[in-house]
Parts: C-alpha cells; sequence; structure tokens
C-alpha cells in the first residue's frame, strides 16, 4: 500500500538522475511524507516562438532550441519560396507552426497576446519600427519575459548610409552603433537601427528585457544569392546577372572580411535564450565567423572543396555587387566569445556543408 502511494506521488515530480530521495514513513497515522534533497533538479525550459523560424537563420535556431529541450513555436508567413538556391529553403525539423503575416495590422499582436503563446520571442522577421512597436504593444498588455532581436552590422556608421562597413579597422565592436541617432536613412541598415533605437527606449520606459545580435551576411544552407554567385564561379557554372540598381565596390576592396555561419547565429540565439534578460537585457553581441578572409582565399576555399581551379571573378567596375561580402567589415566577437561562452565553427567546416548543400541544387 505504501509502494502504491508512493508510486503515485514519484509521478507528480520531475527529478533528475542524481536527486536524492529520502522517505520518512510514520506508521501510526501509516502517512507517507517525503523529503527531497535535490542536487540537481531538472525543470522543464520555457517555451519559446521563432518569428521567421523557416529561413536561414531561423531553421538551425528551431533545432538547436529543441536540442536544448525547449518547446518551440515557429512564426511564418508561410510563404512556399526561401531565398536559397531554386527557392530552397532548409530543412526544418518538426514543430508547431502558426501562419501570421505580421505586414497586417494586428495580426502578430493577436498571436503574442494569445493566452499559450510563448513568453521568450526570437525574432528574426522584424525589418522596420512598425514591427518593433508591435512587440512593444503586446509586452506592455502581457509581459515578454525575453526578446531576442536579430539586427545586422549595417547599423555601424557606413552600413545604414552606404550598406559598406568594411572602412572601419581594425575590428568593429558593439559600442560603435550609435543608439542615439535620430536622423537615420531609410535603409535596411538604417531600419535595423531604429528598431535597435525604440528597444532601448522600450527598456527604458516599459522595463521591456531584449538582447541584440549583430551579424554580418550570413552563409549557410539555404542562404542568398551572394554565395550562389560566387559558388557558380568556383564551380565553372554561367554566372548570375548582377543584382538589379546601382553598385559601388567596397571602400576597402581587397581587404579581408567575416561573415557568419547560420548554426553559429543558432548557437549564439540557444546561448542568449539560456542564459536569460537577468545578466543579458539590453546587451547586444556580434557573431560572425573567427576567421578573416579576402575574396581571393574565400573562393579559393570554396574551389578547394569542389575540387577545381580558384576562379577569377569579374572585376568590381564590371560587377560590385558578386564582392559584397568585402562590404561587411570585421566585426569583433571578443564581447560574445567571454559573455556567451560563444565558439565560432571553423570555416572550412560550414563552407563545406553549405558548398554540398547547394551544389546538388545547381548540378540540378
Amino acid at each position: 500500500q505504501r509502494q502504491k502511494r508512493f508510486e503515485k506521488l514519484k509521478g507528480g515530480l520531475l527529478l533528475s538522475t542524481i536527486g536524492v530521495v529520502l522517505l520518512c514513513v510514520c506508521s501510526k497515522d501509516r502517512s507517507l511524507s517525503v523529503t527531497m534533497a535535490v542536487a540537481a533538479q531538472t525543470e522543464k525550459l520555457p517555451d519559446v516562438l521563432v518569428i521567421g523560424g523557416t529561413g536561414l537563420m531561423g531553421a538551425p535556431t528551431v533545432r538547436r532550441l529543441q536540442e536544448q529541450g525547449h518547446r518551440v513555436v515557429v512564426l511564418t508567413r508561410g510563404h512556399d519560396q526561401g531565398m536559397g538556391t531554386s527557392g530552397r529553403r532548409p530543412d526544418l525539423p518538426q514543430c508547431e507552426m502558426i501562419q501570421c503575416d505580421r505586414t497586417e495590422k494586428g495580426a502578430l499582436l493577436a498571436e503574442l497576446l494569445k493566452e499559450n503563446s510563448p513568453r521568450i520571442v526570437v525574432d528574426f522577421a522584424a525589418m522596420n519600427p512598425a514591427h518593433i512597436e508591435d512587440v512593444v504593444a503586446a509586452h506592455r498588455e502581457k509581459t515578454l519575459q525575453h526578446y531576442i532581436f536579430i539586427s545586422t552590422n549595417m547599423v555601424y556608421p557606413g552600413g545604414p548610409e552606404s550598406f559598406d562597413v568594411s572602412g572601419r579597422v581594425p575590428l568593429i565592436t558593439e559600442e560603435q552603433a550609435d543608439l542615439d541617432a535620430k536622423d537615420v536613412p531609410d535603409t535596411y541598415g538604417g531600419r535595423k537601427l531604429q528598431c535597435e533605437v525604440l528597444l532601448k527606449e522600450a527598456s527604458a520606459s516599459d522595463g521591456f528585457s531584449f538582447t541584440t545580435l549583430r551579424p554580418p551576411a550570413v552563409v549557410g544552407p539555404g542562404c542568398d544569392n551572394r554565395h550562389e554567385r560566387l559558388q557558380r564561379a568556383a564551380s565553372r557554372m554561367r554566372l548570375l546577372p548582377p543584382r538589379d540598381g546601382p553598385q559601388t565596390a567596397a571602400a576597402a576592396h581587397g581587404k579581408s572580411f567575416r561573415v557568419a555561419y547560420s548554426g553559429d547565429v543558432a548557437a549564439a540565439v540557444a546561448a542568449v535564450v539560456l542564459k536569460g534578460p537577468k545578466d543579458l537585457s539590453g546587451e547586444a553581441f556580434n557573431i560572425a565567423s573567427e576567421e578573416s578572409v579576402t575574396m581571393d582565399e574565400y573562393v579559393k576555399e570554396m574551389a578547394d572543396i569542389l575540387g577545381t581551379e580558384k576562379p577569377s571573378l569579374p572585376p568590381p567596375e564590371e560587377d560590385a555587387s558578386i564582392w559584397n561580402y568585402e562590404k561587411q567589415g570585421n566585426v569583433g566577437i571578443q564581447k560574445a566569445t567571454e559573455k556567451l561562452e560563444f565558439r565560432p565553427t571553423p570555416l572550412k567546416v560550414w563552407l563545406t556543408e553549405t558548398v554540398k548543400w547547394h551544389q546538388s541544387l545547381l548540378q540540378a
């Protein structure tokens, strides 16, 4: 009888494998009291909402969070095509999916206010201040525990103005972003900077807990055609035409740069979620590869993976867009390595994965 009562009680407890359970049976009233001395107790990890969770950075982030033990909910627009070759998206693990177009007025706010909506939010898709305003509005009605904003290295001086931070040497550090900026160009980098300014203001006025990650151009399975154009050159395939619109060479043409691996962004997000807002609220972190390479070194590495000769790229005056990675500059990652224990994947490892993933699609 005592054993049955114990089993019933044990079923309602989540004990770690190294927990110690001490049972004390009081024989007079046949009652069972349980005292637990737990050296390490495993608790249920919080749920996480990933906005833009089917894309280049989102898909590996969902996988990483699931491996960490979180229940993950993905909010997506539901578009079929991704950025990768032939519109292919990275492989996505099984998870709960919500279709929502945040450009529709009130749509995201309604999702964030639902009863079971996770209170930790990772946002890969916030591209302008209006997107941040919706999130902060939701926080005012139903507190968000932690908001992780994926920004860009293009918030640093030169990024909002010309999409080029290559002139900043030797390494770009987090404090170089001007979060007091008022008149900001309406560009990709400018809008991301405005988002960061709003987050800082919301933290001061509404106790909004957030952490920002600033990767440069991100490379990995399903990345955009900046990589595909280079891989086509390394594969001796027909090059895609240059991007539309005026293109200019990097201010530091011929110099080294750093890009980020999508899996490393995922690892950084998981680290931020695990450490939580207590230590990280209001902080920003650069996330990038540890190796700085020139474009010649980068395409040679691709050619070595493919077993081909290093290609000669069109000169910048003919096709400046194929040299785009040079504009990414060199962001310093020391802060992330210290506070997040961030350890970037070696370039050869992630570039091999990326090249092989795209090559089968290119050959098809």
